[in-house]
């Protein structure tokens, strides 16, 4: 586990905070279960009729599993890599972040 890492001297504080690898490939590997979701109630039935209350109820659960999915990918693909810097002399701080 990363842990942030601080440096610190007489006029600046700086925290870096990481998000390492390993954590990314386990948020794109959960995104992967909730899309079985979809798959198991929309494509592999093979619905005939639209029109029928029991679809739109499968529809709603499926498009929150997409979009838990998504949700999922992109914190994977964008995990944000944070650091702030704590500047004494001018009395500022600054934060910023890569993805």
């Amino acid at each position: 586990m990363s842990h942030p890492e601080l440096i610190e001297s007489a006029d600046r504080l700086v925290i870096h905070s990481p998000v390492p690898i390993g954590r990314r490939l386990f948020f794109a590997g959960l995104g992967v279960l909730p899309l079985l979701a979809p798959y198991e109630l929309l494509i592999k039935p093979n619905w005939q009729h639209y029109r029928n209350p029991v679809f739109f109820f499968v529809m709603v659960i499926s498009m929150g599993a997409i979009a838990i999915s998504a949700l999922l990918f992109f914190a994977a693909v964008a995990g944000l890599s944070s650091t702030m810097v704590f500047d004494r002399p001018t009395a500022t701080f600054n934060y910023s972040f890569l993805g």
